[in-house]
């Protein structure tokens, strides 16, 4: 039976019951079962598949919305907030047709191949990674094969802005996108994004060799069904072309991906009220592999078939493994830096700015390291070692050849060579920036320390040399 909204409904009531109904599922209470099997992945599952299934909190916020009558949360966000924010920042038109932009610009190329022109579409855009805890903003330049920094900066995000890489306070990561703007100098207005999460999904499938790109589209349309277990309005979708199937040369491998509508609408919204133009919109994974040019240098001479990507956030790891495959394996876990902040505040009573400030510089008690620090890396190290586990599960591999750190938490002192030792793969942080050039309107210091964690906005970066 669907429920009806109160006549004075309260967006942040909502916001705590989602995250009260997340918290079940890890505790295991039956009660959220029959609210997730409005979603089209549990209708027919048991409560125990329930429990062991990877759930978001934004699965829960969309289960919810449903569960009030909703298409969305973003529908029962507009009903509750009088749509004023919404409706105000983007235009119908906007949205009606935007797809997953894993080519550039691709209404642009098609355009200029109407017009018999072929010549490259060129244009800057800059990276801008919106994360859990901060919005880290790059912009590249190239010439030749080296690229330089013209502009980085990154500013914190308060609490619950982004929850689990879905934004929840889009006015917030506005905010904080104009003052990045602003403070950067950049002359840039077209950016590139990425969605990641539960929201998308990627397959990649056979289709005849001698299809055009229109009339591809069209077949995957036509056939949405039966890759997709959503409703193809609730989504947008792209495809490319990867390369000519292995068994028969009258195919090509096609990369699919589909997102939720409202994971891509909530991200241009956001970027808009920043003041800039959301023109590319990106997939982690590939972001990752694209940055990961960046650094293979770094890591020998030696040719490296198999390498794990760990991105340690503040409430999430992120473990990418690139292999010859056209789609990186991803597996994402809830576990992060957030963890080793609560702790340091339980155990030396400390205001979460104050935990935050000495986790990074120091000054803790002299048990800290043995205490807190330690076996907080031990649980790191665990998570991705049953990770990997998972991924020779389910893949032809049997090892991985090297394990990069990127993130937040690769900064913390000793976790490369404990996970070195831990796992017997060599492992390094990783440092996408290192030794470019940079504008004199960089802030050299900001860049050091922000360099760990820059894999993605470098991979978002160089969508402007695609």
């Amino acid at each position: 039976m669907t429920r009806v909204l109160p006549p004075q409904p309260d967006l942040d009531h909502l916001k705590n019951e989602a995250k009260s109904l997340h918290k079940t599922h890890s505790q295991r209470e039956a009660k959220v079962c029959h609210l997730l099997r409005r979603l089209h992945r549990f209708v027919d599952a048991t409560d125990e598949e329930i429990f062991l299934a990877d759930v978001s909190l934004t699965d829960v916020q969309f289960a919810l919305a449903m569960d009030y009558g909703f298409d969305s949360w973003k529908s029962l966000r507009q009903a509750v907030l009088g749509a004023k924010t919404v409706r105000a920042h983007i235009p119908r038109a906007l949205t009606d047709d935007i797809r997953i932009n894993l080519l550039p610009w691709r209404e642009e190329l098609q355009e200029k191949r109407k017009k018999g022109i072929s010549e490259k579409v060129s244009k800057t855009v800059l990276g801008l990674d919106i994360s859990s805890t901060s919005v880290k903003l790059l912009e590249l330049s190239k010439s030749g094969s080296t690229f330089r920094v013209e502009s980085c900066d990154v500013e914190s995000l308060p609490g619950q802005a982004v929850v689990e890489k879905e934004i929840s306070d889009i006015e917030v990561v506005g905010e904080t996108i104009a003052r990045l703007i602003q403070r950067s100098n950049t002359q840039v207005t077209d950016v590139a994004v990425a969605v990641a999460g539960s929201g998308l999904i990627t397959k990649t499938i056979e289709m005849p060799a001698v299809m055009g790109e229109d009339e591809r589209y069209s077949q995957i349309v036509k056939e949405a069904d039966r890759y997709i277990p959503l409703p193809l309005d609730q989504v947008v979708l792209d495809f490319e072309v990867q390369r000519t199937s292995p068994g028969n040369k009258e195919q090509v491998e096609v990369l699919l991906a589909a997102c939720r509508r409202e994971y891509v609408e909530m991200r241009q919204e956001a970027v808009k009220l920043g003041g800039l133009t959301a023109k590319v919109v990106d997939i982690e994974g590939h972001c990752i592999r694209r940055a990961y040019q960046l650094i293979a240098e770094q890591l020998g001479d030696e040719p490296k078939e198999v390498v794990a990507i760990v991105d340690g956030g503040a409430t999430m790891t992120t473990l990418t493994i690139l292999t010859d495959a056209s789609t990186p394996f991803i597996r994402e876990k809830l576990f992060g830096g957030r963890q080793l902040t609560d702790e340091i505040q339980r155990r030396y009573p400390r205001s979460f700015q104050e935990a935050e400030l000495a986790k990074k510089q120091g000054g803790l008690p002299d048990d800290y390291e043995e205490e807190v620090l330690k076996p907080f890396k031990q649980a790191l190290v665990q998570q991705v070692m049953r990770t990997l586990q998972f991924f020779y599960s389910v893949s032809r591999y049997s090892t991985v050849d090297q394990i990069v750190l990127t993130g937040g938490s690769s900064s913390i002192d000793g976790i490369a060579d404990l996970m070195t030792s831990e796992s017997g793969i060599p492992t390094m942080c990783a440092n996408p920036v290192m030794g470019m050039a940079s504008s004199s309107a960089v802030n050299a210091t900001v860049l050091a320390e922000a360099a760990p964690a820059l894999m993605m906005a470098c991979g978002l970066a160089m969508r402007s040399f695609d």
